[in-house]
């Protein structure tokens, strides 16, 4: 025993510095933190765009890996909000919050989602009732993270289903 602890110790004094090394060497870092209620288990999503959200069915992390065309990366979300997205490429993206409320690791119109961007608030009229209500939702927006850049404060505050929110984008794009 006497005989491993000074190759341990060695390890932890070297091993523990060397991780955030390492977390360097793979590209930018992206951190921040997901508001709202269930959110452990869902997943923050890098996007090269947003014109084809329903590319995004398979929440798994080999579903998300698979659609490499608009996923650019993808952390899980902590049991307090927490996220973390490692090996960034420099580029330009969108980020997106998906919450599998129904846990079938599906993005169904359910889900939640929710967005890095913008809040803005407007009336909504509804078409078939003529029903007038005042809703805020978050617009994307879209950030460019350099090369080994550790963007910090990326947060989504605010969730929406899936459904909701293409109803009201679709609406104040009109």
């Amino acid at each position: 025993m006497k005989k491993l602890f000074l190759p341990m110790l060695f390890l932890l004094i070297v091993g523990i510095p060397s991780c955030d090394l390492l977390k360097e060497s793979l590209g930018a870092s992206i951190e921040g933190t997901v508001s709202g209620n269930n959110v452990n288990g869902g997943f923050v999503i890098l996007l090269s765009s947003i014109d084809d959200l329903d590319q995004i069915q398979d929440l798994t992390e080999s579903g998300l890996s698979a659609i490499t065309d608009i996923v650019k990366g993808f952390g899980p979300i902590g049991s307090d909000g927490s996220f973390e997205i490692l090996a960034v490429p420099s580029g330009e993206y969108y980020m997106v919050a998906a919450i599998d409320a129904d846990g079938n690791n599906t993005l169904d119109t359910t889900d939640m989602i929710g967005w890095y961007g913008n809040d803005t608030t407007f009336t909504y009229v509804d078409t078939t009732s003529n029903d007038t209500i005042d809703v805020t939702i978050t617009i994307p927006v879209s950030f460019v993270v350099a090369e080994k850049e550790k963007k910090t404060g990326m947060d989504i505050k605010r969730l929406i289903s899936k459904q909701e929110f293409e109803k009201y984008y679709d609406y104040i794009n009109q």
